[in-house]
């Protein structure tokens, strides 16, 4: 899940995240994009935070924008 820190909203959604992922015995690695600027340009993530994002074997599988605790499905 990539965030920004510097968004209360995304800082809440990012909570939830962890939460939903706890519940369900799921590993998602939470990561503040705002911090981690480079890596979010080089996946190409800039303008779509807050994001659950795929990645395998270093390659983006999908992207899915995340705007309420309603799109935080694994």
């Amino acid at each position: 899940f990539f965030y920004s820190s510097i968004d209360a909203e995304q800082v809440k959604l990012s909570n939830a995240v962890e939460v939903k992922a706890k519940e369900k015995g799921v590993k998602v690695a939470i990561t503040d994009g705002y911090r981690n600027a480079r890596m979010t340009d080089k996946l190409g993530l800039k303008d779509k935070m807050p994001a659950l994002v795929e990645i395998s074997k270093g390659e983006v599988k999908s992207v899915k924008s995340v705007k309420s605790d309603s799109d935080i499905n694994f």
